[in-house]
């Protein structure tokens, strides 16, 4: 059965990323569906496999203003 990555996965034979095409046995194959790593791959779409970037918007800067009491005095 042809399957198509939805995670990594690698092995001592094999490596595989997402969107990787991937043939293998009907027990295999099952067993990495239900484990939501593959989905059954349907030759005739073309999907890219979905990019992380590992970007976030940059937090907005803000003044912190300090609590009574906490400074001390220098003498």
């Amino acid at each position: 059965m042809k399957i198509r990555m939805l995670t990594g996965l690698s092995g001592p034979l094999f490596n595989l990323v997402a969107g990787d095409l991937h043939e293998t046995d009907e027990a295999e194959a099952g067993r990495l569906i239900a484990a939501g790593f593959a989905e059954p791959a349907d030759e005739t779409a073309t999907r890219a496999p979905a990019v992380e970037t590992g970007t976030r918007p940059a937090p907005a800067e803000a003044a912190v203003k300090k609590p009574a009491g906490t400074t001390r005095k220098r003498g």
